[in-house]
């Protein structure tokens, strides 16, 4: 039964991991889309989140313009109650 209950936990383990890398893949495709991003700073990102690199980092690779309409996109979104509605 403990062998069961182990491998039901693997499996559900593998689902998570699989769908939290498609969540990141949906997002990187969302971020290049709103801001415009090249194919050189969607490397560039993808590489500094494998690291487990911060926000911070990957704010270095937007140019001034790609940050400011990252920030309008966020307070949009926090606006309409999708972050921070609790």
């Amino acid at each position: 039964m403990i062998k069961g209950r182990c491998e039901c936990a693997r499996v559900q383990y593998e689902i998570d991991d699989e769908k939290n890398n498609s969540s990141m893949s949906d997002r990187m495709e969302r971020m290049q889309k709103n801001l415009g991003l090249s194919d050189q700073q969607v490397a560039q990102i993808r590489q500094i989140r494998d690291n487990g690199g911060s926000k911070e980092e990957i704010l270095t690779v937007l140019s001034d313009e790609q940050r400011e309409l990252m920030k309008k996109r966020r307070a949009e979104m926090k606006g309409k109650g999708r972050k921070g509605s609790g």
